[in-house]
């Protein structure tokens, strides 16, 4: 930040549920006059070094910039306004490499901005951030319920203010959407506000129900904001994290069961995994995933088993018969400890049992076919 724009009084911004007003402009990046600054926002460390900006880059550097940045124009008293970055930091430090490594390309003399009248409150800063986030991309769970999340808390702060009602002084303090949220909650039941999501949604332009934006904000509130961040990178689907949470009961229980079906490669397990921990908290989350990848295993076996019925007399599959017999004891050691299927399933379960039992019996042990295997070995 410039060191004569962090003490200068905010000039009258704009008045509060009117839009502040914006234009294009190209702001210079190099010499007396160049005045664009950042603060840290969501994303750091190795996403702005220069190697992983080299094709953002090349890019500009062949064609020009394609899209503008949004910036905050802070008027300074007896000097040029400063501009502050409120989103496409990764366009600028592109910019500012090309500006500092290539000066004779004229792609990087001056940076295109939509500049907006300053001062930004927190949560404006945020809403263009998400409008921006969502206009670009199509943003994963975690992301999008953050995004939701930072929007509701923007219209929750301007309702409360338009009622007469105070903002909580810690709430612009609080970096995590959800901690925000909950405050400004508090203090919205009691100035008789609310944000419904339909709200949310019409006011971002987006194309969601009101009932998906619940889920996917709900997640998000759940789980602690790395485990987020992590299931996003292996594309968990909203039901699965609600799911989990649900029956983790806690981020830490959440956490652990996510680590256990990490190890074992399968993201996909995450809502069984926590399921067969609930139904037996005593065996822990790698068990749990154990017996979550067994009950998958045996019903991949029974659907290759479906499709490719076996001839009379001829050898069933061991993996089949040994991927069945794993969930099997998993199920029973469940049902030892107590749990319960729901009631369709247990009716399903007796008469599959009674089914196969019979028809076990109606064998003869001389014409198994592993009997004939046995004795030729």
């Amino acid at each position: 930040m410039p060191a004569d724009v962090k003490d200068v009084p905010a000039p009258a911004g704009p008045e509060p549920g009117l839009p502040p007003s914006r234009r294009l402009a190209y702001l210079p990046l190099a010499g007396p006059d160049a005045a664009v600054f950042t603060e840290p926002q969501g994303r750091q460390g190795e996403s702005f070094a220069p190697e992983n900006l080299a094709d953002l880059i090349s890019s500009v550097g062949a064609i020009g910039q394609l899209e503008p940045v949004l910036v905050e124009e802070i008027l300074r008293p007896g000097s040029r306004p400063a501009y502050r970055m409120v989103a496409g930091e990764r366009r600028l430090r592109a910019m500012l490499w090309g500006a500092a490594h290539m000066p004779g390309n004229p792609h990087f003399a001056a940076l295109e901005a939509v500049v907006c009248a300053g001062p930004l409150t927190e949560d404006q800063r945020r809403t263009w951030q998400v409008a921006e986030n969502l206009a670009r991309e199509a943003l994963r769970p975690g992301e999008l319920g953050a995004a939701l999340l930072w929007k509701r808390c923007a219209l929750l702060s301007e309702r409360i203010a338009a009622a007469g009602g105070g903002l909580p002084p810690q709430a612009a303090a609080l970096d995590d959407p959800a901690a925000r949220y909950r405050v400004l909650e508090r203090a919205a039941s009691r100035a008789g506000v609310a944000a419904p999501w339909a709200d949310v949604i019409a006011s971002l332009g987006i194309s969601l129900s009101p009932r998906r934006a619940r889920a996917v904000a709900a997640a998000f509130r759940a789980l602690p904001r790395d485990l987020s961040q992590d299931m996003d990178r292996h594309g968990v689907p909203v039901t699965a994290r609600l799911d989990a949470a649900r029956m983790a009961g806690t981020g830490d229980a959440a956490a652990e069961i996510w680590q256990a079906v990490r190890e074992r490669g399968r993201p996909d397990l995450l809502a069984p995994a926590a399921a067969a921990l609930a139904a037996d908290p005593a065996i822990g989350a790698r068990a749990a995933a154990g017996r979550a990848a067994a009950v998958d295993a045996a019903r991949a076996a029974g659907r290759r088993a479906a499709r490719a019925p076996v001839p009379a007399g001829q050898l069933i599959d061991p993996a089949v018969t040994g991927a069945l017999l794993a969930a099997l004891r998993s199920y029973a050691g469940l049902l030892r400890a107590g749990g319960c299927p729901g009631e369709f399933d247990a009716g399903s379960l007796r008469l599959l049992a009674l089914e196969a039992a019979g028809l076990l019996a109606e064998l003869v042990p001389g014409d198994l076919p592993g009997r004939h295997l046995m004795e030729a070995g």
